[in-house]
């Protein structure tokens, strides 16, 4: 998507519909914004590559699969391995 960005903004510029003052001042009005996109998304790659999702994924798992099986002893659940039907 920043790729398609960036190369339509060059085509424009190439064309010659925008000029370096119109690139310029889209920069100085969205910098903050696009700065703030790109980190987050940085910050996202690095916390991925380092398995945090994984991780905090595992915890919601096991700590949800407690709770059920805590939920189903309290109302007294049917036993989901076996057959439902007998």
């Amino acid at each position: 998507m920043a790729l398609a960005a960036l190369l339509g903004v060059s085509v424009l510029f190439a064309m010659g519909i925008l000029n370096g003052e119109d690139i310029t001042g889209a920069m100085k009005t969205s910098g903050g914004s696009l700065a703030l996109l790109f980190s987050g998304m940085v910050v996202v790659h690095i916390l991925s590559t380092m398995g945090l999702f994984e991780r905090i994924g595992a915890v919601f798992l096991r700590v949800t699969n407690r709770l059920a099986r805590e939920h189903c002893s309290a109302v007294h659940c049917h036993d989901v391995r076996r057959d439902p039907w007998r």
